[in-house]
């Protein structure tokens, strides 16, 4: 997983938006990092401090109530936010849902 500033924000994405003292945050970037790992160059899976880049978050990515945020952009820049339970095989599942609907299916996706 890659910790971003809004210049190095590219399309499509996983994108994690989250806070230093965020509990919830510090307990899922690990499960995050496996999914980065899982997906490989497939699909970036991105961190965005969103105490650091509230503006970009709420102009590109739509309004953070909580951390943490977890949200598939497609290359077209819609946002679809991860709602369920997180875990492992809902988030795989989830972007393998969200990416076939504009990028195609993800070869991560194909194990």
């Amino acid at each position: 997983m890659q910790t971003i500033d809004p210049t190095g924000f590219v399309y499509p994405s996983l994108v994690f938006v989250g806070v230093e003292w965020c509990g919830y945050c510090r307990r899922a970037k690990p499960l995050m990092e496996q999914l980065a790992t899982r997906l490989g160059k497939s699909l970036p899976v991105l961190h965005i401090d969103g105490d650091a880049h509230k503006d970009f978050i709420a102009q590109h990515l739509g309004e953070v109530r909580s951390y943490p945020t977890i949200m598939y952009v497609n290359t077209i820049g819609q946002v679809t936010r991860f709602e369920d339970e997180r875990s492992f095989d809902t988030l795989l599942a989830f972007v393998c849902h969200e990416s076939s609907k504009v990028e195609g299916r993800l070869d991560a996706c194909d194990v």
